[in-house]
């Protein structure tokens, strides 16, 4: 809260980083899902093991839990991490994120692939349909 009663700063919501995840918050608006709690899921390619495990770190360091970090299956050669939390998503998250995200893949030689919604951990509902950004 700021100094004087009521007066506490408002998070942005305008803010889009890139043209994808414009479209996916347009998409999750038309269906309903702003502003009810999502998995919120980012998608990180490494060339090896020890790079895959620095990211994590990283990510982990900031709030994040590893939902999916292993070799990728053949023929693709690398390492595969999925980074998540649940969160009610917003235009500044996705914004802040992507340029965490981004930031980790350039320090680790790394790439980053975008995000998508999933349902939230806790729920026994499958994710059948996921938008990609």
């Amino acid at each position: 809260m700021g100094i004087f009663k009521g007066t506490a700063p408002k998070r942005r919501t305008d803010v889009v980083s890139h043209p994808a995840d414009a479209i996916v918050l347009q998409a999750m608006a038309a269906r309903g899902e702003l502003g009810r709690e999502a998995r919120f899921v980012h998608h990180l390619f490494f060339r090896d093991q020890e790079t895959a495990m620095d990211a994590a770190e990283r990510a982990e360091a900031q709030g994040w839990s590893i939902d999916w970090l292993d070799a990728q299956p053949e023929p693709f050669v690398g390492w595969v991490m999925r980074p998540a939390r649940n969160v009610v998503i917003d235009a500044e998250q996705v914004a802040d994120a992507r340029h965490f995200f981004e930031q980790v893949a350039s320090a680790t030689h790394g790439k980053y692939d975008g995000w998508d919604v999933r349902p939230p951990r806790h729920s026994r509902r499958r994710a059948v349909d996921t938008v990609t950004a």
